[in-house]
């Protein structure tokens, strides 16, 4: 976070005098405006026993001091007590309600009961008596006290507001983009830290933030130029060479790749057993795994799940090197320890349904398949791989109505189109079957062989294929 709550002003001078009166005897009279500036201090610098002292103080010199009233509600939230807050802000409602820091701090206290609702309440009435020189200033503390509790949505629409005033405010597009990361909205967050980088391009986290949005929309050049960047105003930075190995993954450079991802183990400057160091082996293995190095992959799986037991996606890439070396009893195990972890992966309940299917368990696999499709209903792969168990076991029927439940998401998938037709021309409908087959040639980019002749191969010979096939070799461009 880049906003204090209390800013420091010129109070050396009342602190100095305030501490050796601690460590004297004498007894100094300080107004109301050098007591808030020595409770500030020690606020700031997170000296609590401090702040509490001088408020005790403070208090006995200037008993109806609303002012200073409210530092004791701002020490209570401070110290976790929403309730003693919100009892003192109604004792001072009932003489001052136009301090606007009132209405500030009954919406924090509300926040740590976890009534946002009512928090919200709170905070407009802030926002509402605001002047237009502190609006933006308001809303921006309003987004940040939202931000603390994770309530990304609520923190949004105060920065939104915010920003309308003061749309270059480079604090609340840096919390905005945080916030706009955490809710996955990667374009939004492209938008904000860019507009900060304009404001301050010496942020080297501000880069990094930026880089990991482009790696999600697979615009793996300009993370790496942002991670760049970043490398460029600290070099030492591993998360860096993280998000730069990422990039370079995704681009297929997977040499470059492991040697960003032990780059970044070496910045991290933490023992081999450091637990946060578990997703940068769990990277490499993934690495290592395309490159069809089973051992070194297998290694930095190992690795990483030695020093974090909850890395689901290290258990998933043991079982998927089992699965690939036929030793199943092997994978399964490793799937299991992976859907412990993560239930809600449609990617491992596939891969169950087909370690399943490789078995013939049928009816395990068919339970696997259908959970995928529960957890990701346009998954095409776990939609053909139910239709393909069916058509296994001669139920060409349930094959048919499978893709048929997956067509309003997978209808312009040529392979779907394709296995519907070698479908019903094996259920003896032909004419069905035509008019899939055209469907499938006119979406293009399908394999015939593959998808309609290696299920039906006599389809070959039937004559309204081999005139369709002639059609489309004599005029392709009419496909």
């Amino acid at each position: 976070m880049r906003d204090e709550y209390f800013f420091e002003g010129d109070h050396q001078a009342p602190v100095k005098r305030f501490e050796q009166m601690l460590n004297g005897k004498s007894v100094y009279f300080f107004d109301v405006d050098e007591f808030e500036q020595i409770i500030d201090h020690y606020l700031i610098h997170m000296n609590y026993q401090y702040a509490v002292r001088a408020l005790r103080i403070a208090m006995k010199q200037h008993p109806e001091s609303l002012r200073l009233h409210l530092r004791r509600a701002q020490l209570a939230l401070i110290n976790n007590q929403p309730g003693e807050a919100l009892h003192l802000i109604a004792q001072m409602e009932k003489h001052a309600d136009y301090f606007p820091e009132l209405h500030f701090l009954k919406g924090s206290a509300y926040l740590q009961l976890k009534q946002y609702d009512t928090a919200m309440l709170a905070f407009n009435e802030a926002l509402a008596n605001a002047s237009a020189d502190t609006l933006s200033e308001v809303a921006y503390k309003i987004g940040q006290a939202f931000l603390t509790f994770e309530q990304y949505d609520m923190a949004l629409l105060y920065y939104t507001k915010g920003l309308e005033v003061n749309p270059t405010h480079p604090d609340m597009l840096y919390d905005a983009g945080i916030c706009y990361h955490h809710r996955q909205d990667y374009d939004n967050s492209l938008l904000c830290f860019s507009k900060y980088l304009d404001e301050d391009p010496f942020d080297h986290t501000a880069w990094i933030y930026l880089a990991v949005a482009y790696n999600e929309k697979e615009q793996y050049e300009q993370a790496i130029e942002a991670c760049d960047y970043a490398l460029a105003l600290n070099d030492e930075e591993g998360s860096a060479y993280f998000n730069k190995a990422n990039a370079m993954a995704g681009l297929g450079h997977l040499e470059e790749a492991i040697a960003l991802y032990k780059q970044c183990i070496v910045c991290q400057g933490t023992p081999e057993e450091d637990p946060s160091l578990a997703e940068v082996y769990c990277s490499i293995g993934e690495c290592y795994e395309q490159l069809n190095d089973n051992q070194q992959a297998r290694e930095n799986y190992f690795h990483a799940v030695k020093l974090n037991e909850n890395m689901s996606d290290a258990w998933y890439g043991l079982a998927m090197i089992a699965f690939r070396m036929n030793r199943m009893d092997e994978s399964l195990k490793y799937l299991k320890k992976a859907l412990f972890i993560q239930p809600s992966s449609p990617d491992y309940w596939f891969s169950l349904g087909n370690l399943f299917n490789h078995r013939n368990e049928l009816k395990k696999a068919a339970d696997a398949y259908r959970k995928a499709i529960e957890l990701n209903p346009s998954d095409l792969e776990s939609w053909l791989g139910l239709a393909d168990l069916y058509f296994r076991k001669s139920m060409l029927s349930k094959a048919i109505k499978t893709l048929n439940e997956s067509y309003p998401l997978t209808g312009d998938s040529p392979v779907v189109n394709f296995r519907l037709a070698a479908y019903h021309y094996l259920k003896g409908e032909p004419r069905v079957a035509m008019r899939f087959l055209k469907t499938a040639l006119k979406l293009d980019n399908g394999d015939i062989q593959t998808d309609f002749f290696a299920f039906c191969p006599e389809a070959k010979f039937f004559p309204e294929v081999q005139k369709l096939l002639n059609q489309i070799n004599q005029n392709p461009e009419k496909q």
